[in-house]
């Protein structure tokens, strides 16, 4: 009520019964209504949403403070995949950069473990590593930890048992690490918030995007032909690892005996053999010279995901992703806030 009474004051409505403030606030037209809405406005709150979605218990059938693992009637449609792109937060830190001229002061508001935590660890404090940190501190606050936290909780052993509609299908869960090499934004904003979007969608291939914005390597159109076909596979049957003709991804690092991430096609009948299997799963032809590896399932006994490493057509498969930052924002930051508000 009191971000409803802002917006209701900015409005010119008084504050009066709910009745006649809807009255009053619906005789508002358009351009009156986003003049109020930018006007709630925090430049000293970094991602503020004044009106964020607002959990009911009617619309919405939860409340706030529920958990995740609580929402038992949830009825599962199909697998799920989550993911996050390394940088999630540097295109953001754009909107709330501090003023460096004042960087020294400005630090000084920050919650002492954010300080502790993610500042105080910096040897030689520059420009470029309080902008590193700054965006850790985006990227894991807002979105990497919430998105982990879901993805986690919607595992069917996290949920509470006893509820057969419970119970979920598989999930699996990625981490883009690629930053596309011709892309325009500064070097230190790296893989940014939705830009695994092109490989996803096979804009590496497009002649129309590249003659307007920017080019790709054929390195990143191998690249954008491994996710689609993870991603086509997800699609089509709830499974990245099920290609087209029913089998699963070929687990090429077992059938070399290699303990590393992924196989080089080496020698000449390996190469051959894994041709062989690429054409009989009707996938692209760059792929043949691909790594491709089995995406495991995201769960709480090992929290697998895989990840699309920096060098483009490499992968690698990683567990318990952001772990020791992600018990900070979800435990320990709640008690911070609320005894520095007592």
């Amino acid at each position: 009520m009191v971000v409803i009474r802002r917006f209701a004051k900015h409005l010119g409505c008084p504050n009066q019964h709910a009745a006649d403030l809807i009255t009053c606030m619906r005789k508002k037209s358009v351009n009156e209504l986003l003049d109020a809405h930018d006007a709630m406005f925090d430049p000293a709150s970094y991602f503020f949403v004044p009106f964020p979605p607002v959990l009911d218990n009617h619309f919405l059938p939860y409340e706030n403070g529920h958990q995740f693992q609580q929402m038992l009637h949830l009825k599962p449609t199909g697998a799920l995949m989550y993911g996050v792109n390394k940088n999630e937060g540097s295109y953001f830190l754009l909107y709330a950069f501090v003023n460096t001229n004042n960087w020294h002061g400005d630090k000084t508001q920050l919650p002492i473990a954010n300080r502790e935590d993610y500042l105080n660890c910096l040897r030689r404090p520059s420009l470029a590593s309080w902008t590193e940190r700054l965006e850790m501190i985006s990227s894991d606050r807002s979105f990497k930890c919430p998105t982990i936290k879901m993805a986690t909780a919607v595992t069917n052993e996290n949920r509470i048992s006893g509820n057969r509609r419970a119970q979920t299908l598989p999930v699996y869960f990625y981490e883009f690490q690629h930053r596309t090499q011709s892309v325009q934004w500064p070097a230190w904003t790296g893989t940014m918030h939705g830009y695994e979007i092109e490989y996803v969608f096979g804009i590496p291939y497009s002649p129309q995007f590249q003659a307007t914005y920017y080019r790709f390597t054929d390195e990143e159109r191998k690249l954008s032909d491994m996710m689609m076909t993870y991603w086509a596979n997800f699609a089509r049957t709830g499974d990245p690892n099920i290609l087209p003709h029913g089998k699963q991804v070929m687990d090429l690092n077992q059938a070399d005996g290699d303990d590393g991430d992924a196989l080089l096609v080496e020698p000449e009948q390996k190469l051959k053999q894994v041709i062989d299997y690429l054409t009989e799963a009707r996938l692209p032809a760059s792929l043949s010279r691909s790594h491709l590896i089995s995406w495991p399932q995201y769960h709480n006994k090992s929290s697998a995901f895989l990840i699309f490493k920096e060098d483009p057509g490499h992968l690698s498969v990683g567990t318990e992703p952001r772990k020791r930052e992600c018990l900070f924002w979800h435990r320990w930051y709640p008690i911070l806030l609320q005894e520095s508000k007592q």
